[in-house]
């Protein structure tokens, strides 16, 4: 890794683009350029890395985030989902075709906390339309 790459890698983490003089860059290759050629090895780069994840974790994550790489380290162009599945097994149709399950997300509405209904209306807006409360509207 040189200077200059390495404030590609700190953009990539944050945003910004620091310049070569940065402090984060100086002191990174002050620690991590053993030996003092400008460059940063890999492995003094996975020993950055590994430090950085005993030392702060949630920075690590976020930082892998912004390099679209998930939680399961896996990248993000990399993973092909699975799209193999019927219309009639999403949650949002189960939900609005069985009327008993409408009718348990409608009571959440009228009879708890303000929080507990809010995200049961949220919900609801997600829904396909309940085929007899359609049928009842026409």
């Amino acid at each position: 890794m040189t200077k200059e790459t390495c404030c590609r890698f700190i953009q990539g983490c944050t945003g910004d683009l620091p310049s070569t003089s940065d402090e984060r860059v100086i002191n990174m290759f002050k620690e991590y350029d053993k030996n003092s050629d400008g460059f940063i090895e890999r492995t003094d780069f996975l020993l950055f890395y590994q430090k950085a994840c005993n030392q702060k974790p949630d920075t690590v994550r976020e930082n892998l985030r912004h390099h679209n790489i998930r939680a399961d380290l896996k990248k993000l162009s990399e993973v092909k989902e699975v799209e193999s599945f019927a219309a009639h097994e999403m949650p949002r149709l189960k939900i609005s075709k069985n009327q008993t399950y409408f009718d348990l997300l409608m009571n959440l509405l009228d009879k708890t906390s303000p929080k507990v209904s809010g995200e049961a209306w949220n919900l609801v807006q997600m829904l396909s339309t309940s085929p007899e409360l359609y049928t009842r509207v026409l």
